[in-house]
Order: structure tokens, then sequence, then C-alpha cells
């Protein structure tokens, strides 16, 4: 005969039907081994902090926020949901670490009060949203939980400024300014709203169908750094514009510079280097050269002008020769001298 040997499995929770189909909040469910059922809570019984943050630990949902009445309890428990167990356990230990020590087995019972909680880590999370303003750092605030958006009441718990430093702080238009509530004067004005203080805590937005009072935030930032969807689009169209006149005129522009470059380059300038360095002179251009055809024996010279001209009184640089001539024939006035250069030139 084999005998299996197999350790009891450890001590788990479950949460079942959350508030609005809400992650980390609901009835809390509690299995060791084989036997699973609700935590009865008597009318009196309050659920310490301490067993609070093990059971959201042991859920993986962050630490205790707020314990469900027995009417949010009731409202969980919608149409279609799964009903839980029936009761098995009691609290036994309020300030216990581990979940062996915590609770107590009872006999079965039906109805009653039964533990249900919310834990930091619920979700959806409630959104935030300024409206009404130019920017998005000023304006009234609207809320949603789910799909649409609505006005956010003023809540009489919500005097302080941490719910909208929070409101703030989620638009990213730092802390807030100023806040103030806006008297409307309608009976009929309807919205959201929230009883605890920060909006990250209210797992749940309760309807308010008239006296609905909205506020009106204005935050540190109140013009945000960043390009509005109109700048963006601008630039956007900019960019495209250049890179199409590129593609088109690119091409043209840079062969009519290479082109000009190098005419530039092929461009020849002779000046002197002696006295007159303030002077150039330019090839002459209109000087008539000898083809080719009028002297065939000299077809085989490559440069024609390393030939002495034949029968012409014709120079290729006449402003050159004359320079040399009028510095060759400028008589030296230097009283150091005795020799008429001008005299000796003419004999």
């Amino acid at each position: 005969l084999r005998y299996s040997l197999s350790s009891p499995a450890p001590p788990r929770l479950r949460l079942v039907a959350g508030p609005g189909g809400l992650r980390c909040a609901g009835l809390v469910e509690f299995y060791r081994g084989s036997l699973g059922g609700t935590i009865g809570l008597e009318s009196h019984e309050r659920l310490e902090e301490p067993l609070g943050n093990v059971i959201c630990a042991a859920l993986q949902c962050g630490s205790f926020l707020k314990l469900l009445t027995e009417t949010e309890a009731a409202r969980a428990l919608g149409p279609g949901e799964g009903r839980p167990l029936p009761v098995q356990w009691k609290i036994q230990n309020p300030w216990c670490v581990t979940l062996e020590e915590c609770f107590r087995k009872v006999q079965p019972q039906a109805g009653g009060q039964v533990l249900g909680l919310v834990c930091s880590d619920f979700q959806p999370k409630v959104q935030s949203r300024l409206v009404g303003h130019s920017g998005t750092c000023e304006g009234s605030v609207e809320v949603r939980q789910g799909k649409q958006w609505d006005t956010l009441c003023d809540s009489s718990s919500a005097k302080s400024m941490a719910r909208w430093e929070e409101v703030c702080r989620e638009q990213q238009c730092g802390n807030v300014s100023s806040y103030q509530i806006l008297d409307d004067g309608e009976k009929t004005s309807r919205g959201l709203f929230c009883p605890p203080g920060k909006l990250s805590q209210c797992h749940q937005l309760l309807e308010r169908k008239s006296h609905c009072k909205r506020v009106f935030v204005t935050c540190q930032k109140s013009s945000p750094a960043g390009l509005g969807a109109g700048t963006v689009v601008s630039i956007i169209l900019a960019l495209v514009l250049l890179a199409v006149l590129l593609v088109v005129c690119g091409p043209l522009a840079y062969k009519k510079l290479v082109k000009k470059f190098r005419q530039k380059k092929q461009r020849q300038w002779i000046g002197p280097t002696g006295m007159n360095q303030n002077m150039s002179f330019h090839r002459n251009h209109t000087v008539t050269v000898r083809s080719h055809v009028e002297n065939p024996t000299a077809s085989h010279v490559e440069n024609e002008y390393s030939q002495p001209p034949r029968n012409s009184q014709i120079s290729a640089y006449p402003a050159l020769e004359g320079a040399l001539h009028r510095i060759s024939t400028q008589p030296d006035n230097s009283s150091d001298s005795d020799y008429d250069l001008h005299g000796a030139q003419r004999l």
C-alpha cells in the first residue's frame, strides 16, 4: 500500500463582488484547507487597521483603506452577482500578524453582517480634469469613474486643500493656487460627489440630483509648459513644406552653385608683383587668336601661346605690356644717380 502525505494548503483569502466591479474591494472569504466561508462581524465590532493591512497585503492590494458598511456590502451584491459563502469564521485576534492567527471557525450561519473592505490599490481610480478655461490648469472640476465625465459637486467633507492639491498634480500643473465654490443658484443642477477628502481614496462616486455647487480650481501653472495641438500641426506643415521645396528646388540650386564655382575657378588673373600691388590685369578676350587652320604646320602644338606670335603686332596681354613699358621708360629722379636712363634708352 502506498500512502501519499501532502501538507495542507496554506490559508488564503478571496474578494467577492466588489462595489461597482472594483478590483481590490468587496466581501472577504477565508479558506483553510477545504473549508471556506465569509467572516462575520458583530454590530459593535470594527475592523482594526493592523488586521485590515494583513488582509490587503495577502490579497496583494496595498494597504487597508476603509471598511464597507452593511449598506455598501449589500449594494455590492447586485443582480447576477455570485453570492458569497455562508459565515464560517469570526475574528479571533484583531492584532494578528499572520492569517493563521486572525480567524477562528464557528458554526455556519446565514445572514448578519459580513466583513467587506476596500484596499488602497482599488481600480479603477477616479479621474479628474479642469474645464471651462483656455488652459488645462484652471477651470471647474469634472470627474469620471468609467466612461462618462460629470461635474464634481462641492462636499462638506472636502474643505481642505488636499483634494485640490491632488487634482492639480494629476493635471501636471504643480500645487493648487486657489479654489472657490461656484453657486449656480439652480436647484436642478446635478453632478457627482465623493465624501472622502482625497479623490484617490474615493472608491465610489455618488450622484447628487440637485443643489450641486461646482468648484473652480486654479493651479500654480496656469499656463502649463508644452505646445498646443494647433502649434504642433503648424510646425509639422512647415516642415513638410520645407521638405517639398528642398526636393523641387534643391538640385537646380546645387547645379547653379557648382557652375558658378567652376567659372570662378577658371578665370585667370595676372598682376604685377613689384611696385603697383593694387593693380591687376585680365586677359584680353577680344584679341583674335589664330586658329589651327591658318597654321596647319603647328597643329601638333597643344598650346599656341607657347610659340611667339608671327607677323602679328597684337599682344594677348596689352595692359600688362603697357604697364611694363611705362615702368621701363620712367626716368630715375634719384639725386644719387648721374646716369640718365631715359637718355640712354633713346641712344
